[in-house]
């Protein structure tokens, strides 16, 4: 199922949120993506609603598999699209973040594929970031699987 740009925001937020500091809060997500703590929570409830996130108030907020499977998806584009910027279109790294968010948004799954191949199926980004598996189920070497 394909999300909005913004609820594939907030996923890619939590899921780095889990990993820097082992949970995501409403006040954390809204800080990380520069919004009012209550469009925060208004999008907490819609991912909530479509089962991508478990949410409980003054707990934090926790990615089902879904929303892990849907944010490590994205993940994958973005740094996909950032080592073909750096490795194909010789873009210097420090513009490379920027451009891959907003492609990855719109990166079709068969073009995501070919970017892969073409780069020989890059392990890491340029900034050193594993690139998540295809398949979350299968991690790639250097990927955490937790």
């Amino acid at each position: 199922m394909k999300h909005t740009e913004s609820a594939e925001n907030y996923l890619k937020t939590i899921w780095d949120l889990e990993a820097d500091q082992g949970r995501a809060t409403t006040s954390g997500i809204a800080r990380r993506l520069a919004v009012a703590p209550a469009s925060a929570t208004g999008m907490i409830k819609r991912l909530s609603g479509l089962g991508l996130v478990d949410h409980t108030p003054y707990r934090g907020v926790v990615l089902t598999e879904d929303g892990r499977h849907t944010a490590l998806r994205v993940v994958r584009r973005h740094r996909l699209i950032e080592s073909f910027l750096v490795r194909i279109m010789d873009v210097p790294r420090e513009r490379v973040h920027d451009e891959a968010e907003r492609w990855e948004h719109v990166l079709s799954e068969d073009m995501e594929d070919r970017i892969d191949e073409l780069l020989g199926h890059p392990e890491c980004d340029p900034h050193g970031s594993p690139i998540p598996a295809r398949n979350p189920a299968t991690p790639r070497p250097m990927e955490d699987p937790s």
